[in-house]
């Protein structure tokens, strides 16, 4: 490479600097064009009635490489012993933060896999933008059963292989729309558990942990409730009241932001009803 660029430079002539400087552009191309990289989290699962389920899906750029998201095909698998009658998914209005054209539609179930199509490109500078730390929610998903559910819960996780379709994810990168599928990005965090529980009051723990300037903290709660959702510091100063009031039954979310607060370990709890909890959360700037 470096003997042709100099044996342009010697000859001369505005073509060959022409050709000079669209050779040194592809070279710098295929040197420093590099993939984003990013995690897609299954999260904040929660039973919301005897037949029904619901989750959310979010990505999150990581890394300093900017990630302007193209198309998303998000391909999981449940538990197929989880009910006899027929399964639907869809996505709860107004839970996306992706860009209009990008909002999850076209869903699907086909034996035990949940399909969610990927939409058309909408063309570089048109993508969702995903940030780090925080991310985007891809949407709130639903999942309903002509009966009740059996004694398990959904089992929901990403299906990365072995057969199509499978879980991808692509990206604009030098304005191309380009595969940067990684499955060790692909998070679950999602129970696990065999056995349903009745559903009752719960504190999920903040995502994302630690986190930088905000995060999100989702709790359950078995009936309409007084709820009052504050958060503390090392030594029991209230920093934050996030929710305060009647809040009607089944699964929501506070975002605490923490931009005007020092970076350091912290506490949140949640006082529902009668019930009592708190989780712990790191803020780190």
């Amino acid at each position: 490479m470096q003997a042709k660029i100099l044996i342009y430079l010697q000859n001369g002539g505005c073509m060959k600097r022409f050709f000079l400087v669209l050779i040194m552009v592809v070279f710098s191309q295929e040197v420093f064009a590099q993939n984003p990289s990013y995690q897609l989290i299954l999260s904040h699962g929660v039973l919301v009635s005897s037949s029904a389920y619901e989750f959310d899906i979010y990505i999150v750029r990581t890394g300093e490489i900017p990630f302007e998201l193209a198309t998303l095909q998000p391909i999981m698998t449940f538990d197929a012993g989880l009910t006899t009658g027929s399964v639907t998914i869809s996505v709860n209005a107004g839970s996306s933060e992706l860009n209009t054209p990008q909002q999850p539609s076209g869903m699907s179930v086909s034996g035990n896999e949940l399909r969610i199509n990927p939409r058309i490109p909408p063309g570089t500078g048109n993508g969702t933008i995903i940030p780090p730390s925080f991310g985007k929610r891809v949407g709130r998903f639903h999942i309903s059963s002509s009966v009740a559910f059996t004694t398990k819960f959904p089992g929901v996780q990403w299906k990365n292989s072995p057969t199509n379709p499978v879980t991808k994810v692509n990206a604009y990168v030098n304005m191309l729309n380009t595969n940067i599928t990684d499955t060790t990005g692909h998070l679950d965090y999602l129970l696990k558990m065999t056995t349903r529980t009745p559903i009752a009051d719960r504190l999920h723990q903040n995502f994302p942990n630690p986190f930088n300037p905000t995060t999100r903290i989702g709790y359950d709660l078995a009936a309409d409730s007084r709820v009052l959702l504050t958060v503390y510091n090392v030594v029991g100063e209230e920093v934050a009241t996030l929710e305060d009031g009647i809040i009607p039954a089944g699964y929501h979310e506070a975002t605490f932001d923490a931009s005007k607060l020092p970076s350091g370990m912290y506490f949140y709890r949640l006082n529902a009803g009668s019930s009592s909890d708190v989780k712990r959360l790191l803020l780190l700037k």
